[in-house]
């Protein structure tokens, strides 16, 4: 179902990383954001990576001076 359909739309708030950098964005952004309705991680909490996935994020958020709470 189409985000639209379900009385929300999506912002692209970064463009031109890899499959892995816009997962660790996404992740960072469920985190932030707890009233956000989604079911799934982008990113394990059990993966090792994690944690230097969101300090990424958050760094790259940062740098380019991207909201991640709303």
């Amino acid at each position: 179902m189409v985000g639209s359909q379900r009385g929300y739309e999506l912002q692209e708030i970064a463009g031109g990383l890899t499959r892995g950098q816009a997962r660790a964005m996404e992740q960072l952004l469920i985190n932030s954001n707890p009233q956000f309705n989604n079911a799934i991680n982008s990113i394990s909490p059990k993966h090792t990576w994690i944690k230097g996935a969101l300090t990424w994020a958050e760094r790259y958020a940062k740098k380019n001076d991207i909201q991640i709470r709303y």
